[in-house]
C-alpha cells in the first residue's frame, strides 16, 4: 500500500513537472508573438489607432504619435474624439454601423494645415462574433497630392508652351 500511494505521488508530480513546463513553453511562445506582432504595429510608416466599443483608444503607433503630435501614454485610455478629434468619424462610423472602410479619400485641417489622409476601417469580433473593437490605418497623402498637382501645373505649361510656340 505505501509503495503505491508512493507510485500515485511520483505519477502526480511528474505530471505536474510536464504540465508546468509545457505551460512555461506556451508563455515564452505567447509573449515572443506578441512582442512581434507589437514591433510591427509600432513600426509601420502608417498611423494605425484602435479603439474599444466603448471608442477609447487602446493602440497609438509611432506614425500615430508623430501625426496627431501626441504621445501615447497620453492617447491610451482616452476617448478617441478627445485626443485625435474630427478625423476619428469613420472610426466612430464603422463601430456604430458596422461597416468597414476602405481607401477613402479624407481631408482635415490640423494645425492650420491641409492634410489628406487615405482611411481604412477594420472590424475586429470577439468569439461570440460580436464587435469587439475597430482599427483605422491613416495613410497621409498630402505630399503625394502636392506632388500630382504640381505635375499637372507642369503638363498645362508645357501645353501652354507648346500652343504659343506653335502660333509663333
Amino acid at each position: 500500500v505505501v509503495g503505491f500511494g508512493f507510485l500515485v505521488i511520483v505519477v502526480i508530480l511528474f505530471n505536474f513537472m510536464v504540465t508546468h513546463q509545457n505551460y512555461n513553453l506556451l508563455t515564452e511562445a505567447y509573449s515572443k508573438i506578441k512582442t512581434y506582432t507589437g514591433n510591427i504595429l509600432q513600426n509601420m510608416a502608417d498611423a494605425v489607432v484602435a479603439v474599444n466599443r466603448e471608442g477609447r483608444i487602446t493602440l497609438f503607433n509611432r506614425a500615430a504619435e508623430k501625426l496627431f503630435g501626441k504621445p501615447s501614454e497620453q492617447a491610451i485610455g482616452k476617448q478617441c474624439r478627445d485626443i485625435i478629434g474630427r478625423e476619428t468619424s469613420l472610426l466612430d462610423e464603422t463601430l456604430a454601423s458596422g461597416q468597414e472602410v476602405r481607401d477613402q479619400e479624407v481631408s482635415y485641417q490640423m494645425n492650420g494645415h491641409k492634410v489628406i489622409f487615405s482611411v481604412t476601417t477594420t472590424l475586429l469580433r470577439n468569439t461570440q462574433g460580436e464587435i469587439d473593437s475597430a482599427v483605422a490605418v491613416l495613410k497621409d497623402l498630402t505630399e503625394k497630392r502636392a506632388w500630382e498637382e504640381r505635375l499637372r501645373r507642369q503638363e498645362k505649361l508645357t501645353a501652354m508652351g507648346e500652343l504659343a510656340s506653335g502660333v509663333a
